[in-house]
């Protein structure tokens, strides 16, 4: 498909629950096909339609990134770098 006829459309509605994603660009399509929260509706290699849940999309920013989950030990480590972090840097 030629540059110029390659496109991507992304229709957020205000009261719908998901936003629905229309794409004949090839990064694109990879990146709409890989995303865990995506359901694919139709991929037939040269273009892609998918909705994704509203928590999930950023219309400005696109896919959001999956919130890290962490033990309490690692929290509390990412803490205590943190803190020693700013400690140092407070010091310089």
């Amino acid at each position: 498909m030629k540059l110029d006829e390659q496109e991507t459309v992304v229709v957020w509605g205000r009261t719908d629950e998901v936003v629905r994603i229309y794409s004949t660009v090839p990064a694109h399509i990879r990146k709409i096909a890989g995303n865990q929260f995506t359901t694919v509706v139709k991929n037939d290699g040269e273009s892609i339609e998918a909705v994704v849940p509203k928590e999930h999309f950023n219309p400005m920013r696109g896919f959001k990134p999956k919130k890290r989950e962490m033990t309490p030990e690692q929290r509390e480590a990412a803490t205590r770098r943190l803190r020693e972090a700013r400690e140092r840097k407070a010091e310089a």
